[in-house]
């Protein structure tokens, strides 16, 4: 039997049923299908890039650093990380929003602050931003974990990308902010387990800013609300130092969490910000709050720093 779906009447197979099973790892990027409406609705209506309300185009490359910001509003040095830090002290880092941004610019971007970081050329640096729709496989995917033929999702207009993070398979799409913090985990005790642990706590701290109560889940990463998903997080330490990081979902379409089995887990719903208030929550003051959480959690004072965008 065929599913006739797509913007084109593509005759595609169902998927067949997958096992329940749970994250692929510490960091793996989990994030659970909805319980929303129908994936036929969904796809009646459309899930990818020509589904989307916003009008930003995505940013496609960037150059130099440019000027940060201070908190006065005129030009600052760069600062640096000597003779900061000491206990009581919270140290200086980059603040980067890059808007709406595709995945592969964006990853590009994460690999070239990685290498400057293992180098000590600059400070720990936090991404900000938000994706088209994009779906990333990780170092643990399960191909029978798309829903669909990898057709299905180009005519949807949605990417796949293979991406170097653990876990398994995860969605972006406008509406859900994406934070990479590349940061020095040598200088945060050197355990990562207390680094996911933290960037949790971070998740949590900005969530409840809003009135939502979130919590952690015994044997799963990320920030829960009831028993569903509001926030996943996927990393990659290299010379300990991190790269990818987390997705919290605020006011994006969770239909595109049902065209795939996100790290195998099909027993859990996903919420976003917007679903559990009843209204739309503005993404500035969620990336405020983020902003505030990760200067308590990681004792850090964050500087904004601007890149030269261009291609979009």
């Amino acid at each position: 039997m065929h599913l006739p779906i797509g913007v084109s009447g593509i005759a595609i197979p169902p998927s067949p049923p997958n096992p329940l099973s749970r994250d692929a790892g510490e960091g793996g990027m989990a994030a659970q299908r909805t319980r929303a409406a129908p994936l036929s609705h969904a796809v009646r209506e459309g899930l990818g890039v020509r589904a989307s309300n916003s009008r930003r185009a995505p940013h496609e490359g960037f150059t130099a650093l440019e000027i940060p910001i201070g908190t006065g509003g005129g030009e600052a040095q760069l600062p640096s990380e000597r003779g900061t830090g000491s206990e009581g002290h919270p140290k200086p880092a980059h603040l980067i929003d890059l808007g709406l941004i595709r995945y592969e610019p964006a990853f590009a971007l994460q690999r070239k602050l990685h290498a400057q970081r293992v180098a000590g050329e600059i400070p720990n640096t936090l991404l900000l931003l938000e994706h088209p729709p994009v779906i990333t496989l990780g170092k643990a995917f399960h191909p029978e974990h798309l829903r669909f033929a990898r057709e299905f999702y180009a005519q949807q207009g949605i990417e796949l990308h293979p991406t170097d993070r653990g876990g398994d398979v995860t969605c972006h799409n406008p509406g859900q902010l994406v934070g990479y913090p590349i940061f020095d985990v040598s200088q945060h005790g050197r355990d990562l387990h207390k680094f996911l642990r933290d960037l949790e706590e971070v998740l949590i701290r900005a969530l409840a800013e809003f009135g939502i109560e979130a919590h952690r889940e015994a044997g799963y990463t990320g920030a829960w609300v009831g028993d569903a998903k509001i926030a996943a997080i996927g990393i990659k330490v290299t010379k300990w130092v991190s790269m990818h990081g987390f997705a919290l979902n605020v006011n994006n379409d969770l239909r595109l969490f049902q065209t795939i089995v996100p790290c195998g887990i099909a027993d859990r719903p996903v919420t976003s910000m917007g679903q559990v208030l009843g209204r739309a929550v503005p993404m500035e003051a969620v990336k405020q709050s983020i902003v505030r959480a990760f200067e308590v959690v990681f004792q850090i004072r964050f500087h904004r720093v601007y890149y030269r965008v261009h291609g979009g």
